[in-house]
């Protein structure tokens, strides 16, 4: 009998003990060679290897060493002792580095592993300056909505009994100048601005602040230029060519990457910048589709602006 009462003693006493213990599943991600624009991702798995539930204190992650470097966390329940969860991270698709990352990436988690306030991994890559010409219809297609009609005629009447609804007249004429939407004073929502020529303008706001989404339409009704979001949150710019509305010109991830095209939506010109508006890495074809050098390009344009 007092065996069995010390055994249960001594159960209780190691479970009172018991510890969470946090495991990493590798601690070295090698990416190898990627293309800028390219990004890449993996995982590293979390295991509760202690003989306690492994508990996360809310989600106030902290992570430093690389911002290159993204990571996904998650609100997660508590792991129980053998189980493990998936922490996704990898190399962002526009990083604005270059050349060989090899990087210590050091990330808080609160957690009641008191021997493990922190997780450590070294993340390796070696990014190419140039674009990968070969993925770059991929990358036009990510999130760019037609989110402008390419006429003025496309255009949904705008809703006049929407509340905030109000107008601006020229001063002189007495015309309407513009028309849109106001709350507590500011402008909110869709503004546009006309000129009587046959211009429009149009704006978004939000709070009285403009949120960077607009196009202009010119004289003869079509769209020039626009500028809309896109899924990753990125601002897409498009310009389009006088008389035929074809589109020639895409400037998308916060305006790091330039996209020329011909009429016959061939690109014409892949220009790449860093985030100190420098370009790092430029490719350039005439209209059979052959790589030229800059110059050329240059002459090119000049010519057909002369022509024009």
């Amino acid at each position: 009998m007092k065996k069995i009462a010390f055994a249960f003693f001594l159960f209780c006493l190691l479970q009172s003990f018991g510890q969470p213990k946090l495991k990493l599943s590798k601690t070295v991600l090698n990416f190898d060679t990627l293309f800028y624009g390219e990004g890449t991702k993996d995982t590293i798995y979390i295991k509760n290897v202690g003989n306690k539930d492994l508990k996360f204190k809310g989600n106030s992650w902290k992570h430093s060493g690389a911002p290159e470097v993204y990571c996904w966390f998650g609100a997660w329940d508590p792991i129980h002792p053998g189980d493990s969860v998936a922490l996704p991270l990898g190399i962002q698709r526009y990083c604005y580095v270059s050349g060989k990352i090899d990087k210590q990436v050091k990330i808080s988690i609160p957690s009641n592993d008191s021997l493990h306030r922190f997780i450590t991994f070294r993340v390796k890559a070696f990014i190419r300056k140039e674009v990968d010409s070969t993925k770059m219809d991929t990358l036009e297609r990510m999130g760019i909505p037609d989110f402008f009609p390419r006429t003025v005629l496309g255009l949904k009447p705008i809703d006049k009994k929407k509340p905030g609804y109000y107008i601006e007249r020229n001063p002189i004429y007495r015309i309407i100048s513009g028309e849109g939407y106001k709350k507590n004073g500011k402008r909110e929502g869709e503004y546009r601005m006309y000129d009587y020529g046959g211009g429009t303008r149009i704006f978004y706001y939000n709070r009285g602040i403009e949120t960077g989404v607009y196009a202009e339409y010119r004289d003869d009704f079509n769209l020039n230029t626009s500028e809309s979001p896109g899924k990753d949150s990125n601002f897409y710019y498009r310009q389009y060519k006088e008389k035929t509305g074809e589109l020639i010109k895409i400037i998308f991830n916060e305006k790091n990457l330039s996209i020329d095209y011909f009429p016959n939506r061939k690109k014409r010109a892949v220009v790449q910048y860093n985030d100190k508006n420098e370009i790092v890495s430029e490719i350039y074809w005439n209209s059979k589709g052959a790589v030229i050098s800059k110059k050329e390009h240059e002459e090119d344009i000049e010519r057909e602006n002369n022509e024009y």
